[in-house]
């Protein structure tokens, strides 16, 4: 199966390409953007070959690099850090791998794909959302909680998740999942139960799901060959935010009070949405993308990454202030964002 390595905002989400637009530490400013808070910032995501995590600006180095690795999702509970994501196998296939606290756990055996994405610790338990490739060779949706899997995608067509929600005692898990025509559809499981949101007919998938008073929030694109568009569903009503001749894409969701925000880019720039009204993030006029937004307060931050016009760059907007995560020599990039 081929899989995409940023959630939700690649053009083509199953072409064998992979979308780059508490161990060995690169200091950089450790304080918080925050100067009156006690908050800490976490980002993960990957910089060169190495799955990394931000804490504060200070990079913490998951791997030694020797294979390509990613964080997809992270998750703090307490003193825990949890992040998840992949790391090529010897055999030249993503081993899913889970890091509590910068030590590494595989959760597949690498003889297959298989990626972790999103990740989140509650009341106890950990949930994953997971993709693994089966004894037919399909991608299959797979949850993994407490260290046990358990199949949701039905496993006779490639599937993909991008985020996972636990919300009182229901599991959210969207993605997408190819029909026979081979054709991408956006869809959730609810507790194992799939709920599509498009009829097959274009290529769809969703990015992020959430629940905001009673409704069920979903972001994600509509992909018309080589054009993509950024699309949300509220209670499976589709709407479409981005419009014109570029590219749009929606990925993270983040419901405060009343109020929805999401991120993801719309005409090639960074863009944060609130109450569906756009806002451009970042200097607009490098390509730059959101993937992910969390709270402080009332304060924001998003993260993504910023092109210098060598590699993407690493960075989170914070306060009305850019702030680069990386040195700008090799690719890297954001893929999930938390404060706590």
């Amino acid at each position: 199966m081929n899989f995409t390595m940023k959630k939700g905002l690649a053009p083509n989400i199953w072409v064998l390409v992979f979308m780059i637009c508490l161990g060995a530490c690169s200091k950089k400013n450790g304080a918080s953007v925050f100067p009156n808070s006690n908050s800490d910032i976490y980002a993960g995501g990957f910089d060169g070959n190495y799955a990394v995590i931000w804490k504060n600006q200070e990079e913490i180095k998951l791997t030694d690099g020797k294979n390509k690795a990613q964080v997809m999702g992270i998750s703090v509970s307490g003193k825990d850090l949890y992040a998840v994501g992949y790391e090529m196998s010897l055999d030249g296939h993503h081993q899913a791998v889970i890091w509590k606290n910068g030590v590494e756990r595989k959760i597949t055996d690498g003889k297959t794909e298989g990626i972790a994405t999103s990740v989140q610790f509650t009341r106890g338990n950990l949930y994953i959302g997971l993709m693994e490739t089966n004894g037919k060779g399909v991608s299959q949706v797979k949850l993994w909680k407490n260290g046990s899997v358990f199949p949701v995608s039905s496993g006779e067509f490639n599937a993909q998740v991008n985020s996972i929600l636990v919300h009182g005692k229901d599991i959210y898990m969207a993605g997408g999942e190819l029909n026979e025509w081979g054709n991408s559809i956006a869809k959730y499981w609810k507790n194992g139960k799939e709920i599509s949101l498009s009829d097959g007919k274009e290529n769809e998938e969703l990015s992020s799901i959430a629940i905001q008073n009673g409704k069920i929030i979903a972001t994600g694109s509509l992909i018309l060959g080589d054009h993509t568009q950024g699309r949300i569903w509220i209670n499976g009503n589709p709407m479409d935010l981005t419009e014109g001749p570029g590219n749009g894409g929606l990925g993270g969701i983040s419901p405060q009070g009343n109020d929805l925000f999401l991120v993801g880019f719309e005409n090639g720039f960074a863009t944060l949405w609130v109450n569906r009204k756009p806002i451009q993030i970042g200097n607009g006029i490098d390509p730059s993308f959101l993937e992910a937004i969390s709270f402080s307060g009332k304060k924001w931050v998003v993260g993504g990454d910023e092109f210098n016009g060598k590699v993407t760059v690493a960075k989170y907007w914070a306060d009305g202030k850019s702030i680069p995560l990386s040195d700008g020599t090799q690719n890297s990039s954001i893929s999930s964002l938390t404060i706590q």
